[in-house]
């Protein structure tokens, strides 16, 4: 009689979701207790997300899967309040594609407004389609294109179903470095493939995201061991009817972890392609909002966070000078709280602070001190027990995509043995993004050791006034606009590592203090005269290792080679 009744209950849940059968797969293993499900392998359409929600102790087996989803709004796989859940090997994939692609057959006389035809096998110009950003890349080698920056169109409209206009403001740098024949990529910037939200003990191996028209693997508010070992970013197989391979894997990063106990485990990891970072750690940045002798209320615009559940009692609170962002002393936390009783005032002050966002009811909290903190309503404050703290990556391979190889501003962790080439920003990035993103915060006791750093930098934004991160390994701070950085990231550690090919520095030191750079061998860097580099910042850059608004670095045993040559171009 049991037997029977599961066979009818698996029959049941296979047939409410006959357009979705790995949730009916999850959905029967977790109906009857099991602990191990494996999907049938093969190709699996979906044109619905994968749900697991409060979900513990499962492994989901994918078998060499690969889960093909249909539609570009819902995320891939979405897991929420799970803990101590496995998923391994299977691939994602979406078709329709997240993006488009094509080759440049004209350019106006300025640079500025270029045409160009979408390649045989990649969707046409549709309204999804007509993206605001756009890649160029060199056709001779599929990766983007050298001293080209990030391109936001004004406009792109769809002259036929197959030709479209594209229109970027002219005076965007390096604009003549656009040719005829290049290729361009329009991508869809919606969702992601794997979504984890308040989640415990995860783990994720052996997986492959060959498109998704976001972030790959996003991660938010995080508990426990979280674990990522061997992930895979890569352009997926030709789409039908095409001759020119797949210039782009996610749309946005890789790999994005913020607001978590404890940073993750992420190990053997390569990533190739993506429309942004390849990996992303940051944590929460709080509004002040009120201030009592011994307590404070702290402000965020957006709903549900879950803060009050990662920091508590003896956990360090950093007051944050409004502007500059300064440290101005730091204190244990007696409690954190959930503040419900919320003022206009409050909301008002938190709307204006994170402008590009809609406020709804946004997150407000009652952080009660060991003893006071020298802030005034209008500051900010920190909590690094929110950020991630206690990271590793290491043995992975990130390349040829936009942006950075690593942007951390988690603190306590360790980055080794990564090979990160062909990116068009900076390969490693240390500090805070306070300014614009709000994301904090001040990094300490990092340490970046035995990597290889080859090629980075080919976009010539930066080395352009506005950059702040000007050297291969930079160790930063970005505050809000006119205001000087003060040397709040410490502890950092670089040492050991293979530098060869930067068009600025090979490491830049700036909003820091108490960092060693140690037995690196730097060559191929500051090949590119940019007097004005960074100037906008207040800072510059003309050394392999430059040091420019910060305080106690030790420079010894680094060895220099062919400072000012260009790198020999793999192209």
């Amino acid at each position: 009689m049991r037997i029977m009744l599961a066979l009818l209950m698996l029959a049941t849940t296979l047939a409410a979701h006959a357009d979705n059968p790995v949730q009916a797969l999850i959905d029967a293993a977790v109906a009857e207790g099991r602990a191990q499900v494996t999907l049938p392998g093969g190709e699996l359409r979906l044109d619905s997300a994968v749900l697991l929600n409060q979900i513990e102790d499962l492994v989901i087996d994918g078998a060499g899967s690969t889960l093909v989803f249909t539609e570009l709004r819902p995320s891939g796989i979405e897991l929420h309040h799970c803990s101590r859940v496995t998923l391994r090997n299977l691939s994602i994939d979406y078709d329709p594609l997240p993006f488009t692609q094509g080759t440049i057959v004209g350019i106006s006389a300025d640079g500025a407004t270029w045409e160009f035809e979408v390649h045989e096998g990649y969707p046409a110009l549709t309204e999804d389609y007509l993206a605001r950003q756009a890649y160029v890349y060199d056709p001779a080698t599929g990766r983007l294109r050298r001293e080209v920056p990030d391109i936001y169109p004004r406009s792109v409209e769809a002259l036929t179903e197959r030709r479209g206009r594209i229109t970027v403001n002219p005076s965007t740098p390096c604009l003549d470095r656009v040719q005829l024949g290049d290729f361009v990529v329009l991508n869809i910037r919606t969702i992601s493939a794997v979504k984890a939200y308040f989640c415990r003990d995860l783990t994720l191996e052996d997986l492959t995201v060959n498109a998704c028209p976001g972030i790959a693997f996003i991660v938010r508010y995080a508990y426990g061991e979280n674990v990522f070992r061997r992930l895979t970013v890569e352009p997926g197989p030709l789409p039908a009817g095409a001759t020119q391979p797949r210039l782009m894997s996610s749309g946005a990063d890789a790999f994005n972890y913020a607001f978590a106990a404890r940073g993750p485990l992420v190990e053997g990891c390569r990533f190739r392609a993506m429309g942004d970072d390849s990996i992303n750690l940051h944590g929460p940045t709080f509004a002040v909002c009120a201030v009592g002798e011994r307590e404070l209320v702290l402000g965020r615009p957006y709903g549900g966070e879950t803060f009050e559940e990662m920091a508590g009692r003896g956990d360090v609170i950093r007051g944050l000078r409004v502007g500059s962002f300064e440290p101005v002393g730091e204190v244990a936390l007696a409690s954190l709280e959930r503040e419900r009783a919320v003022t206009d005032e409050w909301r008002a002050q938190v709307q204006s602070l994170w402008p590009r966002y809609e406020m709804g009811t946004g997150t407000f909290f009652r952080a009660r001190l060991a003893e006071p903190l020298g802030v005034q309503v209008g500051d900010w404050a920190e909590i690094p027990a929110t950020a991630g703290p206690g990271f590793v990556i290491r043995d992975c391979e990130f390349a040829d995509h936009r942006a950075r190889g690593m942007r951390i501003q988690s603190s306590h962790g360790v980055i080794e043995r990564n090979l990160i080439r062909g990116v068009q920003g900076a390969g490693i990035t240390i500090g805070p993004e306070f300014g614009y993103w709000r994301e904090s915060g001040w990094v300490e006791d990092v340490t970046v050791r035995d990597n290889v750093i080859e090629d980075v930098g080919r976009g010539c934004s930066i080395y352009g006034p506005t950059s702040y991160t000007l050297g291969a390994i930079s160790v930063f701070g970005r505050v809000e606009d006119g205001f000087d950085c003060p040397p709040g990231n410490r502890g950092i550690v670089i040492e050991h590592n293979s530098i060869d090919g930067c068009p600025v520095a090979g490491v830049h030191i700036s909003c820091a203090r108490g960092v060693r750079v140690t037995g690196n061998r730097i060559a191929h860097t500051n090949y590119v005269a940019a007097p004005a580099a960074g100037s906008r910042r207040g800072l510059s850059v003309s050394l392999p290792i430059e040091v420019c608004g910060a305080e106690d670095v030790t420079i010894e045993d680094n060895e220099l080679i062919a400072t000012g040559e260009p790198p020999t171009d793999p192209e």
